[in-house]
């Protein structure tokens, strides 16, 4: 969901040249996206037709800012690049005051409540980054 929220909105601020790509630290490799996150999405209007990608280092050294949910993924990530040498200041959790749950087996309602709290966080991230 972070991905399609993130590419929506610099899209609403007509930014369209900056990669957004979404990726765990545990993901099951083209996995599809979970029903309930799909009809999540669709309530407002977005759809994700993509796979889930398992984190790797290329992919975390070449990002300029990566976006994590919870203390331990970014630690998680922190500790790939780390283990290279890897810059790691980019890696910064979404709510660096609480971690935002991950709503696997939690019903709808829950999606629905994370997508808010995802799109209310990825606003406040993306307005800092046009900011700087």
């Amino acid at each position: 969901m972070a991905e399609v929220i993130a590419r929506e909105v610099f899209f609403e601020v007509g930014i369209d040249t900056i990669e957004v790509r979404s990726a765990g630290i545990h993901a099951f490799e083209g996995s599809p996206v979970s029903v309930e996150a799909n009809q999540a999405l669709r309530t407002n209007g977005w759809e994700f037709t993509g796979k889930s990608v398992l984190l790797d280092y290329s992919m975390a050294s070449k990002s300029k800012r990566i976006l994590c949910m919870t203390q331990f993924h970014k630690a998680a990530v922190r500790e790939i690049l780390d283990k290279k040498g890897h810059d790691t200041s980019h890696v910064v959790c979404l709510n660096e005051d609480h971690d935002v749950s991950d709503p696997i087996g939690c019903g709808q309602p829950v999606y629905e409540k994370l997508l808010k709290e995802l799109e209310s966080l990825i606003r406040i991230e993306i307005n800092n980054f046009m900011e700087n």
